[in-house]
């Protein structure tokens, strides 16, 4: 089985010829259906933004998908084959996957690093998933691509500032994050003795974040000017997680007053992944004790909600009372 990919970007066609070719105009579902009767792909996804048209597809014979493709991409739209073939491009095989993962990260995108594209190519599997025209191959390859534009993202500064404005224009943003966290579990002792405790717990974790975007923007229109342009949004997000987790505590010192603290927990549900670690030095009276501890709290939301990820760390103190 093969991998082939035909399609056109801004990189080589114009925006007239690649708005004829939008795929969105007439619905993803129904071009996948479409193709899908052709009878050539085995397997396809359609990858249709305001940049780029671009179908994916496994086949047993490549020159014969190539051809049955460039016929649906013209007779779909109403476009002649001669307009459009000579702005597609063709990938085969592993140069599929290398320009797949391109796109996923944004290298490929008309601003360099722009966060929309991720987003679209999920959008893209989805509806592929949900027509049932993409089996295992496409499948493999487009999940290979989430974690490839997401890492890039998480581990480079690419989509930093990746916002392109006109000449004349200069914008401000300021983003404030506010966000409380709630983790209920239910503990068992596993080990006991003079010096330490150490205990296994399971439960879960409640999250409610809601971020505030502030903006302006001003648009030079010399010698005339203009007013700033101010605004805001705000948009918020709950998720709920199971973790499991330890932690326990070491005595230390001739009267066994000094301890340390420790605790650590992973888990996942609504988050992709969600963990909180935490350790710090306490002393203890004969009614009870104070201690330091430095916490770090992680999530990973994934990118299809409004967050994608939260993390909170700093250091935090404690009292506890017997009675």
């Amino acid at each position: 089985m093969r991998i082939f990919l035909i399609g056109l970007s801004h990189q080589t066609a114009p925006v007239e010829l690649r708005e004829r070719l939008d795929f969105q105009a007439r619905g993803v579902e129904s071009a996948l259906q479409t193709l899908g009767r052709r009878g050539a792909a085995r397997e396809a996804v359609v990858l249709s933004t305001c940049n780029r048209a671009e179908l994916y597809a496994t086949c047993e014979d490549l020159e014969t998908a190539r051809r049955d493709l460039q016929e649906f991409l013209s007779e779909y739209h109403g476009v002649s084959q001669q307009a459009v073939a000579p702005h597609l491009y063709e990938r085969a095989d592993l140069e599929v996957a290398r320009h797949l993962f391109r796109v996923a990260a944004g290298l490929d995108s008309l601003v360099v690093g722009e966060p929309q594209i991720l987003g679209q190519v999920k959008d893209a599997h989805n509806a592929a998933a949900a027509a049932q025209s993409s089996g295992t191959i496409l499948n493999r390859l487009f999940h290979a691509s989430f974690a490839v534009g997401k890492r890039v993202r998480n581990e480079t500064s690419l989509g930093a500032g990746a916002v392109a404005l006109p000449p004349g224009v200069t914008a401000d943003a300021s983003l404030d994050i506010k966000a409380w966290v709630l983790t209920a579990a239910a503990n068992y002792r596993a080990l006991s003795t003079a010096q330490s405790t150490f205990d296994v717990f399971a439960g879960a974790r409640f999250l409610d974040a809601t971020g505030e975007l502030q903006y302006s923007f001003n648009v030079d229109l010399s010698p005339f000017g203009g007013p700033p342009q101010r605004g805001a949004a705000e948009a918020s997000d709950n998720k709920l997680d199971a973790v499991v987790g330890l932690k326990g505590r070491y005595e230390f010192g001739t009267d066994g007053r000094w301890f340390i603290p420790y605790y650590a927990d992973a888990g996942t549900g609504d988050s992709d992944l969600t963990w909180q670690a935490a350790i710090g030095i306490g002393y203890s009276t004969g009614r009870g004790e104070v201690f330091a501890a430095y916490r770090h709290l992680d999530y990973d939301l994934g990118d299809d909600g409004a967050i994608a990820s939260l993390d909170f760390d700093g250091p935090a103190v404690g009292l506890a009372y017997r009675w």
